[in-house]
């Protein structure tokens, strides 16, 4: 992946879990680490064949490796909101993600 396709700095945030006095649980988000990385609607044959497992995909985010990105995390780019439905460490040379997203509306 060329640099130059890397056009939005997107944050990865991670969920926190507390409990409450009355033991209900409440979720939070904290910021791990910014990235830079491109972002598409769900077209590509990747994607297509993400969807079929995931069939509410909505977008396809690549960046690359510089903390860790699980399907508990949210990505962040300005004000829209992605919710990470899977992600793929691509060749296995923790080079860079190929991520499934669905945007929250």
């Amino acid at each position: 992946m060329r640099a130059g396709e890397l056009r939005h700095l997107v944050e990865i945030f991670k969920p926190i879990r507390t409990l409450g006095a009355d033991g209900e649980e409440t979720l939070s988000w904290t910021k791990d680490h910014e990235a830079w990385a491109r972002i598409d609607f769900a077209t590509s044959r990747e994607a297509l064949q993400a969807k079929q497992v995931y069939a509410d995909a909505t977008h396809e985010i690549k960046m690359r490796v510089g903390g860790v990105v699980t399907v508990n995390d949210r990505i962040m780019f300005g004000a829209r909101i992605f919710n990470v439905l899977s992600v793929a460490n691509l060749r296995e040379r923790d080079i860079e993600y190929f991520i499934v997203a669905k945007e929250v509306l």
